[in-house]
């Protein structure tokens, strides 16, 4: 698939779990309900789309996913969507990826 771009209609705090966007092209189909959902990227933040009970109104899961920080983002900020996740590209190689805090601690004892 290919990522759908639409902006937000609206300003969204962290603690958000729905958005309003200019488009739901790209977002699951008014009524269905999907699981785990379509990945969402606003500015630097992962987040899954579930669910548009209505045309441009979009129910979130998981706010911050995949080590990134849940933060508020304001009208007209660029939305992206995919049903693919492999659509948005993962970290460069060599650079600093920050782990989810439930992840447990790995160390190296011994050879």
């Amino acid at each position: 698939m290919a990522i759908t771009q639409t902006t937000l209609s609206a300003d969204m705090t962290a603690k958000d779990l729905s958005i309003t966007v200019a488009s739901g092209s790209g977002f699951p189909a008014v009524g269905a309900i999907l699981s785990p959902g379509y990945p969402v990227r606003i500015g630097k933040e992962f987040m899954f789309a579930y669910e548009q009970p209505v045309a441009g109104v979009i129910l979130l899961r998981g706010r911050g996913s995949d080590g990134t920080a849940a933060q508020a983002h304001d009208l007209l900020s660029k939305v992206e969507v995919s049903s693919d996740p492999a659509d948005f590209a993962g970290p460069v190689i060599g650079s600093s990826v920050t782990l989810p805090p439930y992840l447990p601690v790995q160390e190296t004892i011994g050879e």
